[in-house]
């Protein structure tokens, strides 16, 4: 027989059951109050697709009133891409699915779409979801902005035809492009770069590298370098390092290294510098074999201009030779045989003859005479010019002087052959030497 409470129980049982009702309406209150001053989207409904009850924040994102969502499946107000995978989450709240995460385009009053993101809580037993909404739709367009930033990046970065790799402040590298994966293998993501690049087992010298100096004080540093890649050769790049990330309080995280092929280049410098130094050489050679033929040269010319003063000698000793033989050995007899008994074609010879000696010894006769009276070579070649009657002007151009020049020589020879001062024609005076 089961025994009746006491007085006390039941008074118990009525102050927990007061207080469980008490803390029970508390709690619609609360969820009441949550419910209409959310900002966030908040509805409910039954598992055939219908709203039963809908919050401020739904009506004011969707810019329709209660009573037109109400009236109609929620489908209806779904962007046609989007129905099926609604329809499916539906679904699956019906199958007993208790959370369901769902991201779709709702068609605005206003005729644009916004994308809301649905936390759905299912109640198989009431037939009834609550679901909270967040309008995402700002979220989802700096995705695809980021998304086409991103893509335009890649694209970028894939037409860059140099190397590049990102590292942290341990040299670690976070990324690379494809050149530089084709340069030095696919797997050098998480390695140190001294590892990869330079085959090092610790950092570059000259210590700190650049990329440790643009972490250090987030400058831009260049430098050349020469690294080895996964074939063992050695390639020359000019590499550039800048920070690429910082945190939140500015400090650098990732230093980008851009580096561009100069081999061919320092090829060409290298080959150049050869190509000058073996030039240098040559002109050096040359140098000397023109100053050894310039030097022998001077020796010939040195040998030419005694041979030709030789020679004036010899042609000047010949004059007087001839001059004086003829005048002392053939001079003297042709007096004598002038004063002998000649016939009229005897006398005639001889006239001849003598003419013709005078006119052979008569340019040496000149010369010597003029050279006796201590005149020039080129005053002896003027008084030779102005015998045969060479105004100045045609001998400053014969001689290649100027006409004061020339003047200056004809009172030269006046002087030295006794008609300084005096009035006498130069030219008559020189004939008069042939006699």
């Amino acid at each position: 027989m089961t025994r009746r409470p006491t007085y006390k129980e039941l008074e118990q049982r009525v102050n927990k059951l007061t207080g469980e009702t008490l803390e029970r309406d508390r709690m619609e209150e609360e969820v009441e109050r949550i419910f209409n001053f959310s900002i966030d989207m908040i509805g409910s409904g039954n598992l055939q697709g219908y709203f039963t009850k809908i919050n401020s924040s739904f009506m004011e994102v969707l810019g329709y009133t209660q009573k037109e969502i109400l009236e109609k499946p929620f489908i209806k107000f779904v962007h046609d891409d989007d129905v099926e995978k609604t329809k499916q989450a539906l679904a699956d709240a019906a199958k007993g699915k208790k959370e369901i995460y769902i991201e779709n385009r709702y068609k605005c009053k206003d005729g644009s779409h916004k994308w809301i993101e649905w936390k759905v809580l299912s109640i198989v037993k009431e037939n009834k979801f609550i679901a909270v909404g967040r309008d995402i739709t700002n979220r989802k367009q700096n995705e695809k902005k980021l998304r086409e930033s991103e893509s335009k990046l890649s694209a970028m970065l894939a037409s860059v035809g140099d190397h590049m790799s990102m590292m942290d402040k341990d040299l670690n590298i976070l990324w690379a492009n494809e050149i530089a994966e084709k340069i030095f293998g696919n797997d050098i993501i998480g390695k140190k770069c001294y590892e990869v690049y330079h085959k090092r087992t610790e950092p570059c010298e000259p210590y700190p590298c650049i990329t440790l100096k643009a972490f250090q004080n987030g400058t831009i540093y260049k430098h050349d370098t020469q690294i080895i890649d996964k074939n063992g050769k050695t390639i020359f790049f000019n590499c550039t390092a800048n920070v690429a990330l910082r945190d939140k309080e500015g400090k650098p995280t990732a230093v980008l290294e851009i580096s561009k092929d100069i081999t061919e280049k320092v090829r060409a410098g290298k080959a150049l510098h050869k190509a000058k130094n073996e030039l240098e050489c040559r002109v050096k050679e040359r140098t000397r074999a023109l100053e050894i033929k310039t030097n022998s040269l001077e020796e010939i010319n040195t040998a030419i201009k005694v041979l030709l003063k030789k020679r004036e000698e010899d042609k000047e000793e010949l004059a007087y030779n001839v001059l004086t033989n003829v005048k002392e050995l053939v001079g003297p007899y042709l007096k004598k045989i002038k004063k002998t008994k000649l016939d009229d074609t005897q006398k005639t010879f001889l006239s001849i003859m003598e003419s013709n000696l005078n006119e052979i010894i008569s340019p040496f006769a000149r010369k010597m005479s003029l050279k006796y009276l201590n005149l020039t070579p080129t005053e002896i070649r003027i008084a030779n010019l102005i015998r045969h009657g060479s105004p100045t002007k045609k001998i400053a151009e014969l001689l290649n002087q100027s006409p004061r020049t020339v003047e200056t020589h004809r009172k030269n020879i006046r002087r030295k052959i006794g008609l300084g001062g005096k009035r006498a024609n130069l030219r008559s005076h020189l004939l008069s030497f042939d006699d």
